[in-house]
């Protein structure tokens, strides 16, 4: 996915950071415990990091990591936007994914 300004794409070593530390701080409790991410995206200006969301309704979250290095105690930390997919996520409008030939 191509990343809008003022977001920049992640090196896969700077991922590795983003996603070990999302998997310290997400807690049991939290809405995403438990989904697996792939970190694609970060924003300088916020310390927002773009996650992939590899099993979940959503393709995408932005996650302001708290760098704590530990659990957070709370299901509302660290915050985070969920994103139907890149459309929404751009703020574009939707379309769906639908064979419009399908009867229901």
């Amino acid at each position: 996915m191509e990343l809008p300004p003022p977001w920049t794409k992640v090196s896969e070593i700077d991922a590795l950071k983003y996603e070990d530390e999302y998997a310290v701080e997400i807690e049991k409790g939290h809405p995403l415990y438990g989904v697996p991410v792939r970190a694609i995206g970060w924003r300088n200006d916020t310390g927002e990091v773009l996650f992939s969301l590899l099993r979940h309704l959503c393709d995408y979250a932005t996650v302001k990591l708290t760098w704590s290095g530990e659990p957070e105690d709370s299901s509302t930390m660290p915050e985070f936007v969920l994103y139907l997919d890149e459309n929404d996520f751009r703020g574009l409008p939707h379309t769906h994914k639908y064979d419009d030939d399908i009867p229901f």
